[in-house]
C-alpha cells in the first residue's frame, strides 16, 4: 500500500509500506501470516460488515496476542510511526503502548483479539509523525471465536496374511509425546481461523492386509479394500450415525503405491478422505500418514493440509500435484498440493518451478497461509469463511 504525503520542505513523496509475518521459517502461534493479496476485497461474509479499507488482512483468535511486522519499502528508518486501532473494543494494540512510536529497529507490533461480536469493522492504522498524523497504511484484523475440534490418533500395525500364516509388520514408532508435538504445531497453523484442536487418547491397533508394513494404493484410481479397512477402524461395528465429530488420524509404517514406478512406491506421505469422498467410497473420513521417512515438519504440514480438505477447502485454483498453480501466493498457502518446491527458478513463461524458492517458510518449503480475502477472480478464495461455515453447519463428519 502507498500514499502520497508531505514531508519536510514541502516535498511530496510516495511512501509504501507492507505487513508480513513477524517470523520466518516454521509457523509460530503468535505470528500469523498476513493475507496481503490485492486491495479490492470482493464479496465479504455478511457478518464481517462493510469496510472501505483496502488493506492486508490478518486472522486472530479471541484472547490471543499476536505479532505483525511492518515493512518500510522506501520509508526512512528515521520516520516516526504510530500504530493505532480505530476499534479497540474488537482488536487493540498492545505494543507499542498508546502514544509511543514503533521501535524502528524491529518494526514489529502486537495486537490482541478482544471480541468477535463488534458490529463496527476494525482497522489497525499506521500514522506518521504522531499518533494522530497522516495514515500511511492499514491492516484489517478479523477476530474469531475459538472452535475446538478433537483429533483421535491411531497407531496401526499392519500384518500380512500368507496362506494361513500371519507375519508381523512394523508398529509405528510414534509416542504420545510425538503426537502432542505434531498437534501443537497444527494448532499454531490453524489458530488464525479461530480453530483449535484437542488430542484424544491414542489407540494402538493391528490389522491384517496383503502387504506387510504397508497399505497398497493400486493404479487406475481403484482404491483397494486396504485403504477402506484402515478408515473403517473408527466404526467398530457401529452404525455411521453414531460417528463422533473427530478427525481420525491413522499412523502407519508406509504406503505401497502401485501407480508409481519401482523405487518411488513409498513416496506417498499420506492421504485424507473428507466426508464427501468417503461417502462415494462407502467408508469413513480420516487421515493416514506414514511414519517411514517422514520428518516432523512434513507430518505437521501434511495433517494441517488434510484438515483443510475436511473443512471443504480445495487446492489453489483447483490445480493439483500433477499441474500445481504457478503463482507465488499459491505456494504460500497451506492448501498448495506439493509439500516441497522444486529448486529451479522459473523462466519468464513459468515453464519450470518455482519463481521463488523461499516464501518465508524456508527454502523450497510451502507455507501455511489460510486465505481470508475473497478476490473476485480467485475461484478457491474465501478459505477462512468456508472453514467456519463448514464447522458451524457440522458438514465435515
Amino acid at each position: 500500500m502507498s500514499e502520497t504525503i508531505n514531508v519536510q520542505g514541502g516535498k511530496r513523496i510516495v511512501v509504501p509500506i507492507r505487513f508480513t509475518r513477524a517470523v520466518t521459517g516454521m509457523t509460530k502461534k503468535d505470528a500469523p501470516d498476513v493475507d496481503d493479496r490485492g486491495f479490492v476485497m470482493g464479496k465479504r461474509p455478511w457478518r464481517w460488515n462493510k469496510s472501505e479499507s483496502r488493506s492486508a488482512q490478518v486472522g486472530i483468535m479471541v484472547g490471543d496476542e499476536v505479532r505483525v511486522k511492518l515493512l518500510r519499502e522506501d520509508l526512512s528508518q528515521n520516520a516516526k510511526l504510530y500504530i493505532v486501532s480505530d476499534n479497540p473494543a474488537a482488536c487493540k494494540v498492545t505494543d507499542p503502548p498508546k502514544g509511543e512510536k514503533l521501535d524502528s529497529q524491529h518494526d514489529t507490533f502486537k495486537i490482541k483479539g478482544v471480541s468477535n461480536k463488534q458490529k463496527k469493522n476494525t482497522r489497525i492504522q499506521v500514522h506518521v509523525g504522531s499518533a494522530d498524523g497522516p495514515v500511511i497504511g492499514e491492516l484489517e484484523p478479523h477476530v474469531f471465536a475459538r472452535r475446538r475440534i478433537s483429533v483421535k490418533p491411531y497407531l496401526v500395525r499392519i500384518d500380512q496374511k500368507v496362506g494361513v500364516t500371519v507375519s508381523q509388520g512394523t508398529e509405528p514408532l510414534f509416542s504420545d509425546e510425538d503426537i502432542k508435538k505434531v498437534i501443537d504445531e497444527v494448532r499454531a497453523i490453524w489458530r488464525p481461523c479461530g480453530v483449535d484442536f484437542k488430542i484424544l487418547s491414542t489407540v494402538k491397533v493391528n490389522i491384517v492386509l496383503r502387504n506387510k508394513d504397508t497399505v497398497t494404493m493400486p493404479a487406475g484410481g481403484s482404491w483397494a479394500e486396504e485403504i477402506k479397512k484402515v478408515f473403517d477402524l473408527q466404526l467398530k461395528g457401529k452404525k455411521r450415525k453414531t460417528r463422533k465429530p473427530y478427525i481420525f488420524w491413522y499412523v502407519i509404517n508406509g504406503f505401497l503405491d502401485l501407480s508409481q514406478p519401482v523405487g518411488r512406491q513409498r513416496d506417498t506421505a499420506g492421504i485424507g478422505f473428507n466426508l464427501d469422498f468417503a461417502k462415494r467410497l462407502n467408508t469413513c473420513p480420516g487421515i493416514i500418514t506414514r511414519q517411514s521417512g517422514i520428518d516432523f515438519r512434513t507430518n505437521t504440514l501434511l495433517i494441517s493440509h488434510e484438515i483443510g480438505h475436511f473443512f471443504k477447502l480445495d487446492h489453489p485454483h483447483l490445480k493439483h500435484a500433477d499441474d500445481p498453480a504457478k503463482d507465488s501466493y499459491s505456494r504460500r498457502q497451506l492448501m498448495y498440493p506439493i509439500l516441497g518446491l522444486n529448486a529451479a527458478h522459473a523462466s519468464p513463461g513459468l515453464t519450470n518451478l518455482p519463481r521463488l524458492n523461499d516464501h518465508g517458510y524456508g527454502s523450497q518449503m510451502m507455507g501455511t497461509l489460510i486465505l481470508i480475502k475473497n478476490l473476485k477472480k480467485h475461484n478457491t478464495d474465501n478459505e477462512t469463511a468456508t472453514v467456519i461455515n463448514t464447522i458451524q453447519k457440522k458438514k465435515w463428519y
